[in-house]
């Protein structure tokens, strides 16, 4: 009979398996990434030291040739407009996230895009009211230019409708004993005044507006005039 033969221990390693070689190549991935992101951490502080250095008292920051528009300072629609995007602006960027000097330089970068955006907006406007105005003037001036009536005229003209006026308001105080006065007159003719301004400012010709309505003042203060308008009702008027 044989001898029984006692097994022997192999002291060679078994092949490892696939599971555990991917979750040791996923813990140094994830290690490397941890190490990545302290990297960027030690990066952005140094950049916020360094910014912070720079804004310091000791060294002079640059001087951008922008130059603010006095009138967008005095806009209420502009002011309102500007008050709600700086609340806007601090109530989101003031957190702990970022520091405060950094949200102070930007926010003057935030406000001078809107004053350079709202500035180009303005200019437009008012490049389009001059250009529809000066086309205006040239019309009125070629217009003004095939006028022949005299100053003269226009003031015997003025002066029939200061009379004809008058004889409007009398019948208002037919029945009354007191005069009526000067100003409810200057009432009625202040539609026809506005009429006649309008049209010699378009005209270029202010200063004949001006000799004509003189004329007209001095027609209203003659003491015939004034005893026109106490007794035009016994006149007949």
């Amino acid at each position: 009979m044989a001898p029984e033969q006692t097994p022997q221990l192999s002291h060679r390693r078994s092949a490892p398996q696939p599971w555990r070689t991917l979750q040791a190549s996923i813990r140094a991935d994830i290690q490397a990434l941890r190490d990545d992101i302290q990297g960027l951490n030690d990066l952005v502080g140094r950049i916020e030291a360094t910014c912070d250095q720079l804004r310091s008292a000791h060294i002079q920051t640059l001087v951008y040739s922008l130059r603010l528009n006095e009138t967008l300072l005095s806009d209420p629609l502009l002011l309102k407009d500007t008050t709600t995007i700086l609340t806007q602006y601090f109530n989101e960027n003031v957190t702990s996230d970022v520091t405060a000097p950094v949200v102070w330089e930007a926010y003057k970068c935030t406000i001078t895009g809107f004053f350079i955006a709202s500035g180009t907006v303005l200019k437009k406007h008012r490049e389009a009211e001059i250009s529809e105005l000066t086309n205006q003037i040239q019309k009125q001036e070629t217009a003004h230019k095939h006028t022949t009536t005299p100053t003269t005229a226009y003031k015997k003209s003025m002066t029939v409708s200061i009379f004809n006026t008058a004889k409007q308001v009398l019948p208002l105080f037919w029945k009354k004993d007191i005069p009526p006065p000067l100003t409810v007159w200057f009432d009625k003719m202040e539609d026809l005044r506005r009429l006649e301004e309008l049209t010699f400012a378009a005209q270029d010709c202010y200063q004949t507006y001006m000799d004509i309505w003189t004329h007209w003042l001095t027609v209203v203060y003659q003491a015939d005039f004034q005893r026109l308008l106490m007794y035009g009702h016994r006149m007949g008027l």
